[in-house]
């Protein structure tokens, strides 16, 4: 990925393993998204004052989406797993391009706890600074994190992750899942 700012990333998967690239291209909207997730309007107005505490000037609407979700996982409560990501910013600041990952209870459970915070959603990569504790700043990475999860309740729950633009629909973030952390190159 060359995304400009003089960085180019090259990102690969654990040896053996694949992963998923998501970054918005169509007219799939972030509402979509959150929907899919089964995210409550509580989540999406959270998420929404998330954005626009760390505008840093820019813009603070969510508008096209790429994500991938995963439904009718049942999961028993004490279960714990993790999924590794990797967010790269296209874009550059004030521009606050985001990714989340979420874990929804869509039959019996409760609230999960994703990266040791109580709930159904945690903010992963962005750009602008301070924007949680993986900003990229301009046209940076992330490089491979993971994601962890603890199921506190017995229940069936979606998993989701996606990546989404803010105020336009160019310069697209990407947010790479995998299963485990792979490796992440700037330039040779």
């Amino acid at each position: 990925y060359t995304p400009g700012g003089g960085n180019t990333w090259t990102i690969t998967p654990y040896t053996g393993n694949y992963m998923a690239s998501l970054q918005p291209t169509g007219a799939t909207s972030y509402n979509t998204m959150a929907s899919t997730f089964g995210l409550s309007a509580a989540d999406k107005t959270a998420i929404q004052a998330f954005l626009v505490a760390h505008a840093g000037g820019g813009q603070t609407t969510p508008t096209n989406a790429s994500y991938m979700s995963y439904s009718n996982l049942q999961l028993t409560a004490g279960t714990k797993f993790t999924v590794a990501w990797n967010f790269v910013a296209t874009d550059y600041t004030p521009w606050n391009d985001t990714s989340i990952t979420s874990l929804v209870a869509t039959s019996g459970g409760g609230l999960a706890t994703i990266n040791n915070v109580l709930g159904q959603y945690s903010v992963l990569g962005a750009i602008n600074p301070g924007s949680g504790n993986y900003s990229t700043n301009s046209y940076g990475s992330t490089g491979w994190e993971l994601a962890t999860y603890t199921i506190n309740t017995t229940g069936i729950y979606t998993l989701g992750f996606g990546s989404f633009n803010l105020g336009d629909t160019v310069n697209s973030p990407i947010l790479l899942v995998s299963g485990k952390q792979g490796t992440t190159l700037n330039g040779t």
